[in-house]
């Protein structure tokens, strides 16, 4: 058994294409095999042929409730498996304290600080300094 590709001449006989599972015959004068160079047959004597065929068409029907069930199975596995992924996610973000890189949390914080109670007026004046700052720019046409 010889195989051929999709343009070639083909000689009189039965071929068998092999991803599609084809049959092409071809005649007394011959013919070009259809498709191109990926397109692939094989030359098979047609009583070998006639047994083969309805065997992988049983093998299609017997196999594709098969196929269909694992592709059920796989969606559902992979939903069960995204939302234990996120339980356990938002679990752990619950234990794990909040802690930033490059913070020093060194500072007291509750009643019982040390530090100055309010800066308030020290803010609010730099603000108003800022605030004739920028009427006096925009006065004067400056951005």
């Amino acid at each position: 058994m010889k195989w051929y590709t999709g343009g070639q001449k083909a000689t009189k006989g039965s071929y068998w294409e092999k991803t599609s599972g084809e049959i092409f015959y071809a005649a007394e004068g011959g013919a070009v095999f259809p498709g191109g160079v990926e397109r692939q047959y094989l030359k098979m004597p047609a009583p070998v042929l006639m047994m083969v065929a309805p065997m992988l068409g049983l093998g299609y029907v017997m196999f594709l409730p098969l196929i269909g069930v694992g592709v059920v199975v796989g969606y559902i596995a992979q939903k069960v498996s995204g939302a234990l992924v996120s339980g356990t996610r938002s679990a752990a973000a619950a234990v794990v304290p909040n802690w930033v890189p490059g913070v020093s949390y060194l500072a007291r914080k509750g009643p019982h600080s040390d530090h100055k109670a309010s800066t308030k007026p020290e803010v609010e004046s730099l603000l108003h300094e800022l605030e004739q700052e920028i009427n006096e720019k925009r006065q004067r046409g400056e951005k």
